[in-house]
C-alpha cells in the first residue's frame, strides 16, 4: 500500500502539468484573422497571341500609352502591321486602350494561314477587382483598316461574333485559411479603397444608377511576423486578402495603441 501511495504522489504532479499544458495549447487567441485566397486559371494574353500568330510572326510591338503622348508609338505600330499585311506575313501588335477602365488592351494578330483575329483583354471584367477578374474575347476579322475615330489605331472589321477565349471569373475558386492568431500581425492603417453602393430608380423611365460612398470598415496593410505585436483588441476577427509581395489587406478589428515604455533615467554624474 505504501508503494502505491508513493507512485501516485510521483505521478500526480506530472499529470497536472500535462493537463495545464493541454489547456494552454487549446486556448483561443485573443484576436484572430482569416486569409481568403483566390485561385483561378490565369488568362495570358501574350501566350494566346503567340498561339494564334505562330513562332515566325513579326512582333510589331506594344503601344501602351493611350494618351496623345503615345500617338507616335501607335502610328509606328500601325505602320508595321500594314507592312506585314502587304507582305502576307503573320504578325501581332498590342495597343493599350483609353477609357474609364485602366488596363484595357487590344491585340491584332494574323496567323500563318492568313486568319485575322482581334483579342480584347479586360483585367477586371466583372468589377470585383483584378484578382482572377480578367477575361479575353476573340473576334474574327474580315480585314484590318484604319480606325474611323482615331487615325493612330487600326480596327478590326468583324467577320463573326465575339466569343470568350479565356475567363478567369469562370474558374475562380476561394479557400479560407484560419482563424490565425492576430498577435503575430504587424499592421498599419491604410485608406479604405472599397466603396458601398446603393442602387436607386429615378423617375418613370426606370433609369437605374448607383450612388456610391466610402465604407466605414477600417482597413489595414499587414505582414505576418514571428514576434508577437498585439495590435488588435480582444475579440477582433479580421478578414484578409493577399496583396503583391508578402502583404495582406485586412478589414475589421479595433486597433490597440501600445502603452509607451517608461523613460529610462540616466544619471548625469559620470561613472568612474
Amino acid at each position: 500500500m505504501e508503494k502505491v501511495r508513493a507512485l501516485v504522489s510521483r505521478l500526480l504532479p506530472l499529470a497536472l502539468l500535462a493537463s495545464l499544458a493541454g489547456c494552454a495549447g487549446s486556448a483561443r487567441p485573443a484576436s484572430t484573422y482569416r486569409v481568403l485566397r483566390t485561385e483561378c486559371e490565369r488568362c495570358d494574353l501574350e501566350a494566346l497571341t503567340r498561339a494564334l500568330s505562330g513562332p515566325e510572326a513579326r512582333d510589331c510591338g506594344r503601344a501602351m500609352d493611350p494618351s496623345d503622348a503615345g500617338a507616335r508609338a501607335r502610328l509606328d505600330l500601325s505602320a508595321c502591321v500594314q507592312e506585314a499585311q502587304l507582305q502576307g506575313r503573320p504578325f501581332h501588335a498590342t495597343y493599350a486602350l483609353a477609357g474609364a477602365d485602366a488596363g484595357l488592351k487590344a491585340t491584332l494578330a494574323r496567323g500563318p494561314d492568313g486568319t485575322l483575329t482581334l483579342l480584347w483583354y479586360d483585367p477586371d471584367a466583372d468589377g470585383r477587382g483584378p484578382t482572377c477578374g480578367a477575361r479575353i474575347w476573340r473576334t474574327p476579322c474580315a480585314r484590318i483598316r484604319p480606325d474611323a475615330q482615331d487615325g493612330t489605331l487600326l480596327a478590326c472589321e468583324p467577320q463573326g461574333p465575339r466569343e470568350d477565349a479565356c475567363s478567369e471569373p469562370a474558374t475562380r475558386r476561394q479557400e479560407q485559411e484560419g482563424p490565425l492568431d492576430a498577435a503575430f500581425l504587424a499592421c498599419e492603417p491604410t485608406r479604405n479603397r472599397d466603396v458601398s453602393c446603393e442602387e436607386r430608380v429615378t423617375g418613370g423611365d426606370a433609369i437605374r444608377y448607383k450612388h456610391c460612398g466610402p465604407t466605414r470598415v477600417p482597413a489595414w496593410r499587414c505582414t505576418a511576423t514571428p514576434e508577437r505585436r498585439a495590435t488588435f483588441a480582444p475579440g477582433s476577427d479580421l478578414s484578409c486578402t493577399p496583396e503583391p509581395g508578402a502583404a495582406l489587406l485586412c478589414k475589421g478589428g479595433q486597433s490597440v495603441t501600445p502603452e509607451p515604455e517608461p523613460p529610462t533615467h540616466r544619471s548625469a554624474t559620470p561613472q568612474p
